[in-house]
């Protein structure tokens, strides 16, 4: 079914409420005239919700796979400083200005459940809001964050708050199977957010290295995302989805630095942990970062890959390494670079900010 018929279907619903209960409130025979009242009165009010719930999908538009939601454009404006071009597909267009090196526009995208779900009605989306955010830790700590709402006022009820309340999704965190830079304070303590592209070749998973396998993650859907869990199809599909999002190539090139990098990267030892097509031993170390306050599962943590790296500002389990650099900036540990040179350690930032390369 259209989506556009979806507002009419639920204010023909609401018709027959009206009715019902005004059949009800008229008859003549008031046995259980209470009861009766009462149900007349709860149908007219029911009738009013979906009323009121059709006319805020209204301004929702019909979803499919592969459709353009807007075009975006930009130009620079200063130092971390851009203005975004939002085109809708009604060709209405909006500037905004973006601080940070990276931006990101969310969207809102209803899918129906039952009873509707029957009915074959289609997923509606509305954008949402478009936000800059930065590499580093410390500056989206400390610097100006810019975030603008997309999305028209809500008229009647807002049928997403009641959706979202009390609930997230993978792609909260994992938009497009990267990361949103951010150090989320769980259970555990102190994470950094990890991409999950190709995560399916990095197990075991998470930073403490808790979960074997993908089924395990239904204690997360369960526990921290207050979700039902996956159907035994729909952890398949998942897994499909991890297995086929691969850590992109980067964009760095292999130059003098990198190269020399990559002799630091095996002098200091770092294949030790980080080894294989992964980069990861898949064993969990104590590396001298478990100390962080509120930290309940340290100290040792499991071996992240390295692919990717030129992306995934902050590092460390905790995020308190805002850039490569300052990972080898401890006096002791596994990580700690003594005996090399400053030109060294740029070399191996270099160099790891290269992975994985293109292949030729």
């Amino acid at each position: 079914m259209n989506y556009t018929l979806a507002p009419l279907v639920i204010f023909a619903f609401s018709l027959v409420f009206v009715l019902l209960g005004a059949w009800v409130l008229l008859r003549q025979q008031w046995l259980l005239q209470w009861l009766k009242g009462t149900a007349g009165l709860l149908m007219v009010g029911l009738a009013v919700y979906l009323s009121l719930f059709a006319l805020n999908i209204y301004g929702y538009r019909e979803y499919a796979q592969e459709v353009s939601v807007a075009t975006v454009s930009f130009r620079q404006s200063g130092e971390q400083s851009f203005i975004a071009t939002v085109t809708r597909t009604d060709g209405t267009t909006e500037d905004f200005r973006l601080k940070g090196d990276q931006w990101q526009l969310d969207a809102r995208i209803i899918k129906w459940k039952l009873p509707f779900s029957l009915l074959g009605l289609q997923p509606g989306y509305q954008l949402d809001r478009i936000s800059g955010r930065y590499y580093a830790l410390e500056d989206e700590r400390s610097r100006d964050r810019t975030v603008y709402s997309l999305h028209r006022d809500p008229v009647g009820i807002d049928v997403w708050e009641m959706a979202r309340d009390g609930w997230i999704s993978c792609a909260s965190c994992h938009l497009d199977g990267g990361h949103d830079g951010r150090t989320w304070v769980l259970e555990d303590g102190p994470r950094n957010t990890t991409p999950i592209r190709g995560l399916s070749a990095t197990f075991p998973f998470h930073w403490s290295g808790d979960r074997v396998d993908l089924f395990d993650f239904q204690r997360t859907i369960r526990e921290v995302q207050f979700g039902a869990g996956l159907s035994e199809e729909e952890n398949s599909r998942l897994a499909a989805f991890l297995a086929f999002a691969e850590v992109p190539a980067s964009p760095h090139p292999v130059d003098a630095a990198a190269r020399r990098g990559e002799q630091v990267f095996a002098e200091a030892g770092c294949a030790t942990c980080h080894s294989g097509a992964a980069l990861t031993d898949g064993l969990v170390h104590d590396v001298g970062t478990g100390s962080a306050a509120g930290e309940m599962r340290g100290p040792s943590f499991d071996t992240p890959t390295l692919l990717g790296l030129h992306d995934t500002a902050p590092y460390l389990h905790d995020g308190s390494a805002p850039t490569l650099a300052d990972v080898f900036a401890a006096p002791e540990g596994p990580h700690s670079l003594t005996g090399f040179t400053e030109e060294d350690v740029a070399a191996l930032v270099a160099h790891l900010r290269t992975l994985p390369r293109a292949t030729s």
